[in-house]
């Protein structure tokens, strides 16, 4: 899937998963009628989510804001980059990397350190091959800049918080390896700027100013000097033809007694040890990271086995989207039933095929129910009477059952009924209270949105709202 792509069916996703005002149940109607039309039948699964999606996104971005702005700073800042090229090969300018009193210290260049740490990195990006790293970002910057992009999707012009941390922990995750490769790129590259920087401030001020190399050391004599030498300016030797001073030519160089000599020559081998250990090598693995970002950027996993994708393709194929209710020792009439199931259609479309399982009785709740027979379903719920008095023992353990049997990835939520035990208490306390003893039992299972709503016609509107937040708090959930 490509980047593109991709960010047109996580966005798309993110509002399809979560009730909000910008995206209703006639939006995903329209988009999937307007791709059937586009595809016909004939076209493969991944082509019609894509082409949903971008449909759907198209109509998105041109109507909210949020949408605009989640699109907008999810997409990769080119200028940023050169950016901090820019910056680096100005940093290398600016530094003097002849030394002080213009006066190069052949045992201790200032070269030498830029030198040591571009060879301290490539060790470790030979480490990490060699132990089989993955692409996931382990350097403090990478996590930092993961973090920035995170906060800034949550932040992007949104008046939809839970679809803007969905869209963005699920952005983030998915292209994780892409943005890493980015990342890797522009480090080389400024690596290499920096280094091309400082080679050019080298020959300007030597063009100016009168430079001279000498050495001075406690410890060390003229041979042993050279041999320090050959070891780190060899390579460039070679290269430029320009030779090494013999022991001779040191004694006479170190300082003092004497002046020591023009440091040109030195400066050509700065140089061209410069190019030889930091731009080639940074050029060529940036090379390396622009020729994997093009690989990640055609090809970004999804997870499209989720649920909420298996719906989409089951209701292309004619089935609509499902939800299993399993009751727990309460019986409900015709008119509870049809209310349930307006309810789940008002959140989740008016096409859902919503299945209420027969009661589970009181004792059962050791009981698998859910059996190998039960179709497959994209939410599971399970109904409480808040009349009755939660025990760990009971309730607890029937949500944990139930919990434990589902499908990997299925979602479950919780929903406690309170129209009997509001005809019965008309007290706000006593109710608060009772309320409060089934949240303290069942947040402990951690299965998923626990919703107290009324299965009374009087009480719609209510139960509505409280049923969208539920599952909103779900998508806010999945997004942390």
């Amino acid at each position: 899937m490509n980047e593109n792509d991709s960010r047109d069916l996580l966005l798309v996703q993110a509002y399809e998963e979560i009730a909000n005002p910008a995206w209703g149940a006639e939006d995903r109607r329209w988009a999937s009628d307007a791709t059937a039309r586009k595809l016909g039948s004939e076209a493969d699964d991944d082509a019609y989510l894509v082409v949903r999606a971008r449909l759907a996104a198209e109509r998105l971005r041109e109507r909210d804001p949020t949408a605009r702005g989640l699109d907008r700073v999810s997409r990769w800042p080119l200028g940023a980059g050169w950016l901090i090229v820019g910056i680096g090969l100005l940093a290398g300018f600016a530094g003097d990397a002849t030394g002080a009193d213009r006066f190069i210290n052949l045992l201790a260049p200032p070269l030498l350190g830029l030198i040591a740490w571009n060879l301290l990195a490539y060790a470790g990006l030979a480490i990490s091959r060699l132990r089989g790293a993955g692409p996931t970002p382990r350097s403090p910057l990478a996590r930092l800049w993961m973090r920035l992009l995170t906060g800034r999707l949550r932040r992007a012009d949104t008046a939809l918080p839970a679809t803007a941390s969905r869209f963005a922990t699920a952005w983030t995750q998915a292209t994780m390896p892409l943005t890493t490769a980015r990342l890797a790129r522009v480090l080389h590259l400024a690596a290499a700027a920096l280094a091309l920087g400082a080679i050019i401030g080298l020959y300007l001020r030597g063009l100016v100013f009168e430079y001279r190399a000498g050495w001075a050391s406690t410890f060390l004599e003229p041979d042993q000097v050279g041999s320090l030498l050959a070891l780190v300016f060899g390579p460039a030797s070679l290269l430029t033809g320009i030779e090494l001073p013999d022991p001779a030519r040191l004694a006479a160089m170190r300082i003092p007694p004497g002046p020591g000599e023009r440091a040109a020559q030195w400066i050509h081998l700065q140089a061209a040890t410069l190019a030889l250990v930091v731009v080639l090598p940074r050029l060529a693995l940036a090379l390396l990271a622009a020729r994997r970002t093009r690989r990640l950027a055609e090809s970004i996993a999804l997870p499209l086995r989720d649920p909420y994708f298996a719906a989409l393709l089951r209701a292309r194929g004619g089935a609509a989207g499902a939800i299993q209710v399993i009751p727990y020792a309460t019986e409900l009439g015709q008119g509870a039933r049809d209310l349930l199931a307006s309810l789940l259609a008002g959140i989740f479309g008016a096409s859902v095929v919503v299945r209420i399982a027969p009661s589970v009785p009181f004792g059962d709740e050791a009981e698998p129910a859910i059996g190998g027979a039960c179709p497959p379903a994209d939410w599971f719920m399970v109904l409480f009477r808040l009349a009755a008095t939660p025990e760990r023992e009971v309730q607890l353990r029937f949500v944990e059952r139930i919990r434990d049997r589902l499908p990997p990835g299925a979602p479950l939520a919780v929903l406690i009924d309170d129209a009997s035990f509001r005809a019965r208490f008309a007290d706000p306390a006593r109710l608060a209270q009772r309320v409060d003893a089934w949240r303290r039992i069942l947040e402990e299972a951690e299965a998923g949105p626990l919703v107290f709503l009324s299965l009374t016609p009087d009480a719609y509107d209510e139960s509505l709202a409280a049923l969208a937040e539920g599952i909103e708090t779900a998508g806010e959930r999945n997004a942390a």
